[in-house]
């Protein structure tokens, strides 16, 4: 098989809220080969490898994964975060794993760096809780769309929509705004609308973006 075209998925469906199926493809499946690291938030704030630490298998590490199955979308798209993965969390955001990959983010400390999610029925395939990690050296066009500033948080946070683009969403400036736009993203997935969400400057911009319903 020629690289770029293996792809492991399942069965797409319209429904964005389903149990996580063991008997379908999911990221416990992978190989060791494949795994790069397991990622924890500092708690001091400094960012640090250690070689030799041992995997928490007993607490489901959170691990950093290749991403060998899907086509790279620039260079440097390898990675996968997977939250909890021996929990075996379906694919859907939730407070602790949202504020995991803003962490992310953040200690990677480059402004090339991001993160991106997509619901069940927006362009992901496994169910089960990931979210995609690449470098790009240049901006995604949403990213310099034109915004409306929709209102300003108590911590100087602002939410603002977009003006003349193809697409709906909204954008976080300024810092991290977890419980708004993570309960935003629970919304949409009780009421079965698909979405992305786009983690961008170092945590500091999140574009949330719901997929276009009748």
């Amino acid at each position: 098989m020629r690289a770029g075209t293996l792809r492991r998925s399942q069965q797409s469906s319209a429904l964005i809220r389903q149990p996580f199926d063991g008997n379908k493809f999911n990221f416990t499946k992978v190989g060791q080969e494949e795994l790069l690291f397991q990622f924890e938030a500092s708690e001091d704030g400094e960012v640090q490898f250690f070689p030799k630490a041992p995997i928490d298998v007993e607490n489901s590490p959170s691990v950093v994964a290749i991403n060998v199955s899907s086509r790279p979308i620039e260079y440097g798209h390898v990675m996968m975060l997977i939250p909890q993965i021996l929990e075996c969390l379906p694919q859907r955001i939730d407070h602790k794993s949202f504020l995991l990959a803003l962490y992310m983010a953040a200690e990677a400390g480059n402004p090339y760096f991001r993160l991106g999610y997509n619901s069940l029925g927006e362009f992901a395939t496994i169910n089960h809780l990931h979210f995609q990690a690449y470098y790009l050296a240049v901006p995604f066009p949403i990213e310099k769309a034109p915004t409306k500033t929709i209102t300003t948080l108590n911590d100087g946070v602002t939410i603002s929509e977009f003006l003349k683009y193809p697409v709906r969403g909204l954008v976080s400036e300024g810092g991290v705004t977890l419980q708004d736009l993570c309960d935003a993203c629970i919304c949409l997935q009780d009421n079965n609308i698909p979405y992305n969400v786009l983690i961008s400057d170092c945590g500091k911009r999140i574009f949330l973006l719901p997929q276009a319903t009748n």
